[in-house]
């Protein structure tokens, strides 16, 4: 029976070494095979030692119809060969690939040292344009062609053709024959054929990838202990998943620890880490430098588990893993069911040694953490998270020990290089750089550490880093907030927020101050007319001298206690004099105290037009400067709740800890009611101040040139008092009215008779100017009796207030009042003379001296004169007009007589 044929594996046996030849030796078979087997054995070894093993690239399968398309490839098999297409090949039938072939174990699932067992199906697949009597179109295939997975196999074996004859051995020799063999496979028998090695690649994917916390800031932290929680919950969050999963590093990839340490490390490591949670249990102070610490880890943990990831290298593979096939994938899904590169470790000696350094990185962070107390404020270029820790500034809390320096286990690449003493950091100087890193080209650094600002003064931390700022350029802002919800614990802020509002009060007290000074003027030229006028006896009332040196002097003296504050330029001066006397009791003085003068004085003064006193009492303005202080103030509150920390996360939700500062963002100080710094966070953004400063000299707004000045002086005329007035009438009266007396007793004697009893009446009663006390109020008409009693009663009202509001010692409030009833007493009272004037015209009433009427007209004369309001006169002449148009001749004509006497015009 014929052996049959076994597939050869070269590296089932390796040549240990070969012969030397010598001059003239006869050289045996075993010899010559000896060296060519150990060069052979050397080669393979090479190959899978220093290259690697699989399929390294190409060898892509595709369906195109009913073909099968190769793309060239290479590859590695665990015995040494070498596996490659040069070009692409294109597979159009099949044949079945059976027992007869060559013994290869892997394809025996159930071998076993006793018997082979049954050989898995296979087919062979046939190129395009090759001849073969027994091959099939692969539509014919026993499952659809999609579901197959293809094989690359090297069909090894020796062939002996024994052709020796009794008398020449010439072809004495066996035949080496290895033939490329594209097969096909079900899916279950090629997960038989697919091997993964061990890798540290594999091994990383069982590593846990570990995540740190995030604080969560709400709107409603107010304080250090709240802050500090949010941050303690996360820290021991971060704890607990570095607790339990520290100890898997040696667990699962103990080759790779063991270097560095004699045996697990990790016990020690969770030791420390439980003494770092117990300093922080109570402690505020410093905690976002221990969750920045735990971060650290996390970040490293990650980092290591990454370059595991990449460390798929094998030193030596199981020489029976593969050692004559390659899987190049199922046909319907190519990546499924495809063999792996493995590259040696040679082509990933710098990511192996990266993996060591960062186990010894874990065990030196975690070492090196010390709480700060340097209070020297340091900016330090670096980068921010979206590249490796290791690519950043060594943060401050990590001191320099002597066993394992923190410099030396930062940077991969930099230790590599043995430049680790360059690495920036908080203590670069103590690494051996004495460089300041500011003073070089900062453009590729996209962020900026701070540090040695906590639990400094907030004022002075932030002077210096805007120092700082000022000195090197540097492109990012620095701001301040308190963690509070009271403004009065605000420290910093800016001293003005200068804006519109401020350049309207500006307007508004410039007007003000105009108005006084008119006022001051307007308040001269009265009081030297009025003494003008009491010089010329134009005025013979010695009450009004009285009552003009009073009003004079209170208005002089609280129109310059009032400009003070008003007629500074700048509002921060306004506000200091303000505190030192506030305007707005002097110029309320001002305001009654012209209102008064006027009011007092009304009878002997006639105005034109609007008088200065006028447009004082009147003007609203000092209402809207006390309404915009409110404004400016309230406006500043809301500027100031900004600069609370529950405004500001409201305002800026974006905000985070990061240990500095991005280029071009916010570098926030946040201090407590203490005015310490008790934390820092960073905005990605710039938050300037944008409130603009007060200008050192307020612009100053010049007096208008289009006054006229001069308009002053002839804005009000004086008058004597209604008794000189009344005398003046009286005489100009009877020297109109006479001459036409006498033409009336001329033409009719009846009407001259009664002409002269009303005229005489009359003359009577103007010549005798009787007055009120001497009128006898009792009529034989009791509702006219009524109402001259009732003229006469709210005449001496009016007289009584008016010497009320003339009384030197009455106070402001109650003056005003009296002032106010004064002008409803004269209205009254002028209501009361037009009704009883009425009463007289519509009863026909005799007008005789010595009748009702006459002592009726005598008493509303005098009365009349008590009326000095503009307002009620104006109502009482009009009236008095009206009742005339209704009389009869006798009554209009003496109607007419009143009304002038009155003053009021006939109409």
């Amino acid at each position: 029976m014929t052996t049959p044929l076994k597939t050869v594996r070269n590296l089932d046996t390796l040549a240990t070494g070969y012969t030397i030849f010598e001059k003239d030796q006869v050289l045996t078979a075993n010899q010559l095979n000896g060296i060519t087997d150990y060069l052979d054995d050397q080669n393979r070894l090479t190959r899978i030692g220093l290259l690697g093993s699989g399929l390294m690239a190409g060898f892509d399968v595709q369906l195109s119809g009913d073909r099968i398309v190769v793309s060239q490839g290479a590859g590695i098999t665990t015995d040494g060969d070498l596996l490659a297409l040069q070009t692409d090949i294109t597979f159009d039938r099949y044949r079945v690939y059976d027992e007869k072939a060559p013994f290869y174990p892997p394809f025996y699932p159930e071998a076993n040292d006793v018997a082979p067992g049954k050989m898995m199906q296979i087919f062979e697949l046939i190129r395009a344009g090759e001849k073969d009597a027994s091959a099939s179109q692969l539509s014919s295939l026993p499952v659809k062609l999609a579901d197959w997975v293809a094989v690359l196999y090297l069909e090894s074996y020796r062939n002996d053709p024994d052709l020796c004859s009794g008398t020449d051995c010439d072809n004495l020799g066996q035949q080496a024959i290895n033939i490329q063999r594209l097969l096909l496979v079900s899916r279950g028998d090629a997960a038989s054929l697919l091997h993964a090695p061990d890798t540290l690649s594999a091994a990383s994917l069982k590593l846990p990838e570990l995540t740190a916390e995030r604080p969560l800031i709400g709107a409603l932290v107010s304080s250090t202990d709240a802050l500090a929680e949010i941050y303690r919950k996360a820290c021991d969050s971060t704890h607990e998943e570095l607790a339990n999963n520290l100890g898997s590093l040696f667990k699962l990839i103990p080759g790779l620890v063991r270097p560095p340490f004699s045996a697990d490390p990790s016990a020690d490591w969770i030791a420390t880490l439980n003494t770092r949670r117990a300093q922080f249990a109570k402690l505020g102070m410093g905690i976002q430098h221990y969750y920045d610490f735990l971060k650290d880890i996390v970040e490293t943990w990650n980092a290591l588990r990454d370059v595991l990831f990449e460390d798929d290298g094998v030193l030596w593979p199981d020489f029976n893993a593969f050692p004559k096939h390659l899987l190049l994938g199922c046909l319907s899904s190519p990546a499924e069911l495809r063999s792996d590169w493995h590259p040696a470790p040679l082509t990933r000696q710098g990511v192996h040694d990266h993996a060591h350094f960062l186990v010894l990185k874990l065990h030196t962070l975690i070492n090196s953490f010390k709480m700060p107390n340097e209070s020297e404020i340091i900016v330090t270029p670096s980068n921010d998270e979206s590249v490796p820790l290791e690519e950043r500034a060594i943060p401050y809390y990590y001191a320099l020990n002597g066993d394992n320096p923190i410099h030396l286990s930062w940077n991969h690449r930099m230790t590599r290089r043995g430049t680790a003493a360059r690495n920036h950091g908080y203590r670069a100087a103590e690494y051996g750089d004495k460089r300041n890193p500011l003073t070089s080209q900062i453009g590729r650094y996209d962020f900026f550490r701070i540090e040695g600002h906590l639990g400094q003064n907030v004022v002075e931390a932030q002077k210096k880093l805007e120092q700082t700022l000022g000195d090197y350029n540097l492109p990012f802002t620095v701001r301040a907030v308190l963690l509070h919800t009271e403004r009065k614990h605000i420290v910093i802020r800016p001293p003005m927020r200068f804006g519109d509002l401020h350049r309207i009060h500006h307007i508004l007290r410039k007007d003000m101050t105009m108005q006084l000074e008119d006022a001051k003027q307007f308040n001269d030229s009265f009081k030297q007319g009025i003494d003008h006028a009491i010089a010329n006896k134009q005025i013979t009332d010695q009450n009004v001298s009285a009552t003009a040196n009073a009003r004079h002097g209170e208005i002089a003296d609280a129109v310059g206690e009032a400009a003070l504050p008003l007629a500074v330029n700048r509002y921060s001066d306004y506000q200091q004099a303000r505190q030192t006397k506030d305007w707005r009791g002097a110029y309320k003085t001002v305001i009654n105290s012209a209102g008064n003068f006027k009011g007092t004085l009304g009878e002997i003064v006639r105005t034109d037009i609007t008088t200065v006193f006028d447009t004082l009492v009147t003007n609203r303005q000092p209402d809207w400067l006390g309404w915009m202080d409110i404004l400016i103030k309230a406006k500043d509150d809301r500027e100031d709740d900004k600069l609370l920390f529950p405004a500001f996360v409201r305002q800026h939700p974006g905000l985070e800890h990061a240990g500095g500062v991005p280029r071009g963002g916010t570098f926030v100080l946040v201090y407590d009611d203490q005015a310490n710094v008790v934390a820092d966070f960073a905005l990605s953004y710039n938050w300037p101040e944008t409130a603009e400063s007060e200008p050192e000299e307020d612009t100053a707004l010049p007096n208008p040139d289009f006054r006229l000045p001069g308009l002053r002086d002839d804005i009000f005329k004086l008058r004597p008092t209604l008794e000189d007035r009344f005398k003046f009438k009286l005489d100009e009266f009877e020297a109109k009215l006479q001459p036409k007396w006498m033409e009336q007793i001329n033409i009719q004697k009846e009407h001259m008779t009664f002409f002269k009893e009303s005229v005489g009446a009359l003359t009577n009663l103007l010549g005798n100017k009787t007055r009120e006390s001497e009128v006898t109020a009792n009529f034989a008409d009791k509702m006219l009796e009524y109402n001259i009693n009732d003229v006469q009663t709210k005449a001496a009202q009016v007289e009584n207030l008016r010497q009320m509001v003339m009384n030197q010692q009455l106070t402001g409030a109650a003056r005003e009042l009296a002032d106010k009833k004064l002008l409803e007493m004269q209205s009254a009272l002028a209501e009361s003379i037009a009704e009883s004037a009425g009463y007289v015209v519509e009863n026909k009433i005799d007008l005789t001296a010595t009748a009702d009427g006459g002592r009726a007209l005598g008493s509303l004369t005098h009365s009349m004169g008590m009326v000095t309001d503009n307002t009620a006169r104006t109502r009482l002449g009009t009236k008095l007009n009206e009742i005339r148009g209704g009389a009869s001749d006798t009554q209009a004509t003496a109607l007419v007589g009143l009304i002038k006497v009155g003053g009021f015009g006939i109409r």
